[in-house]
């Protein structure tokens, strides 16, 4: 009779797995981060921290009329929206 195993081949693939996906995750996690500081960066540098004036909509509208300032301003707190999720995933992973 073969000796019995106590791990199996199945969980070092999940294990595997698990590690690739965590290791994957991170890095979409920072890409992202920098992209945030860019993009507020962006705001800064073109004085568009008042492009949306309200939160969490944009002069009373979820999608943002289309003028500079405005587009700027959303696009960082779409950005940072982003940011959260993949953090929170990267929290339960």
């Amino acid at each position: 009779m073969p000796p019995v195993r106590v791990g199996t081949d199945r969980d070092g693939r999940l294990r595997g797995l698990m590690n690739r996906t965590l290791r994957r995750l991170a890095v979409v996690t920072t890409v992202f981060t920098y992209l945030l500081v860019a993009v507020g960066g962006l705001v800064r540098g073109t004085e568009s921290g008042l492009g949306c004036p309200d939160w969490p909509r944009c002069h009373g509208r979820f999608i943002p009329p289309l003028e500079y300032h405005a587009i700027i301003e959303y696009s960082h707190r779409a950005t940072a929206s982003v940011v959260i999720w993949l953090t929170v995933a990267l929290a339960v992973v």
